[in-house]
């Protein structure tokens, strides 16, 4: 079983609505303008697509930021270049959102939002079923929300009470016999050194979903929301996996497991390899 693995494509466009020019999209929109779109490179999303018919992915996952303000017209034209990997993969792509896909409260941006999920899933799931799992033969694929809306100059996330309390039932449920049980979710709960994130950018409910690594209840935990890619191994051999940021470092991940055996992974640079 193989899962190609990337994160935070950034679609950034400046937003045509007049109220985005009163909320926060304002400034992530600057910040695209002046910063990010220097160093994002959408082609290196199709340089992805021309490797996945080499790799053969069982599943290709993204663990969100589609966008970078989470106007419809950046979910339009990050699905636009999501079609390459999307004709590949077919009804293996798997998508969960990201700090950026869910910027604002806007009802226009929260129902483009729900649009690009339920589409990038093949019609499988409405936003409202995270967390939810999907098993096949050699995998549990455990899809992890977090994503809200937040202030102005944070980029945290929450997992609610109860998005808590269904994760748990999920993972407290016997996993098919020899299978791999992959996380999949946009914030890390924690640095390459094992850290917490700091309080502007981290997940609150970090520490469930680290608990349920230590336990076992989880074998990997694929994420994305810091751009440099990083592995963090725990005592018991299961691991935080952060693909980084396809667009601005090239970076995507493989992971391969052989039931009855260890997983192993391996990060790739689109540029490079």
């Amino acid at each position: 079983m193989r899962i190609v693995h990337f994160s935070d494509i950034h679609a950034g466009l400046f937003p045509r609505s007049a109220a985005a020019l009163t909320d926060k999209r304002l400034l992530g929109a600057l910040n695209y303008l002046l910063r990010r779109r220097h160093a994002c490179r959408p082609e290196r999303v199709e340089r992805l697509a021309s490797r996945l018919e080499q790799l053969r992915p069982d599943w290709v996952v993204c663990s969100g930021d589609l966008s970078s303000i989470g106007s419809p017209e950046e979910f339009a034209l990050a699905c636009d270049w999501l079609r390459p990997i999307r004709e590949l993969a077919g009804d293996r792509f798997i998508y969960v959102p990201g700090n950026h896909d869910v910027y604002v409260r806007d009802q226009a941006c929260r129902r483009a939002l729900a649009a690009s999920f339920h589409e990038l899933n093949s019609h499988r799931w409405q936003l409202a079923d995270l967390p939810l799992a999907m098993t096949s033969t050699d995998a549990q694929l455990v899809m992890i929300p977090g994503a809200v809306p937040v202030g102005m100059l944070r980029s945290s996330g929450r997992l609610s009470d109860n998005e808590e309390a269904r994760l748990a039932a999920i993972l407290s449920e016997p996993r098919p016999a020899g299978a791999i049980r992959v996380g999949i979710g946009h914030f890390p709960p924690c640095h390459a050194d094992g850290r917490p994130l700091g309080a502007r950018r981290a997940l609150a409910g970090a520490d469930a979903i680290l608990e349920h690594l230590t336990a076992g209840r989880l074998d990997v935990l694929l994420c994305g929301h810091i751009h440099d890619p990083f592995a963090y191994a725990l005592p018991n051999r299961s691991a935080v996996l952060c693909a980084g940021s396809l667009t601005l470092t090239g970076s995507f991940l493989v992971l391969d497991y052989e039931p009855g055996q260890h997983w192993s992974s391996q990060f790739h640079h689109v540029d490079t390899d």
